[in-house]
């Protein structure tokens, strides 16, 4: 899983911020989610994961498909004076380890308010890890990606009974930097959840919906 491996979204906010159209975020839940629907038809899939936040101006959209040790993953992030794309393959590597380490290339496909459009290459490397706890579990990420510089954290600890998940994530890279305090709330008897949270650096609240079949 992954994308930001992600099960979680890097909502970025770039540091000389300027306004962004709300018509962008359909086109974050478009890009990023339509390609990946239809990679999950077989009924073969190891687990997929797929997740929109919407706020006052940004958006970000995230699918993650696990097909035995290769993830594919796609981003779309739209934000005050731009929007940025990636699409990734991951390979898992055969460590003996309780986490999971995966590398593969990425493309990046930044634009900007006043700035000429850019194409990036480069690696993403990220490593998480699953703890069963008594009360449900709790999981961990780090993520980094040499196109451009960025870098992900992401803690989650979810309570079984009650079906919620509280998150801690910060991020950054050379265009950006925000993080976002979450919880999630699980719809009974579905892989369905729903989401508020707050971005404290780009000062934001907002709501989202992810899916996961993990």
């Amino acid at each position: 899983m992954t994308f930001f491996d992600t099960r979680s979204p890097m909502l970025a906010r770039p540091m000389a911020a300027t306004a962004a159209p709300l018509r962008r975020v359909a086109t974050a839940a478009l890009l990023a989610l339509a390609p990946f629907g239809i990679l999950a038809l077989p009924a073969s899939a190891d687990g997929e994961f797929y997740q929109l936040d919407v706020a006052r101006d940004t958006g970000t959209g995230v699918a993650s498909i696990e097909r035995g040790p290769l993830t594919f993953g796609a981003l779309h992030a739209v934000y005050d004076g731009g929007e940025t794309s990636r699409l990734s393959v991951l390979y898992k590597l055969p460590l003996d380890w309780s986490g999971s380490v995966r590398l593969g290339p990425s493309v990046d496909y930044i634009a900007e308010d006043g700035a000429e459009d850019r194409l990036r290459a480069g690696l993403r490397l990220t490593v998480d890890r699953y703890v069963p706890t008594s009360f449900g579990s709790i999981y961990g990420l780090a993520e980094f990606t040499s196109a451009d510089k960025g870098w992900f954290l992401l803690g989650q600890a979810t309570h079984a009974d009650l079906g919620l998940t509280a998150e801690l994530s910060y991020g950054g890279s050379e265009t950006y930097e925000d993080g976002t305090i979450a919880l999630s709330r699980r719809i009974t008897g579905t892989p369905v959840s729903l989401r508020a949270g707050w971005r404290f650096v780009s000062d934001s609240f907002f709501l989202g919906v992810s899916v996961n079949t993990f």
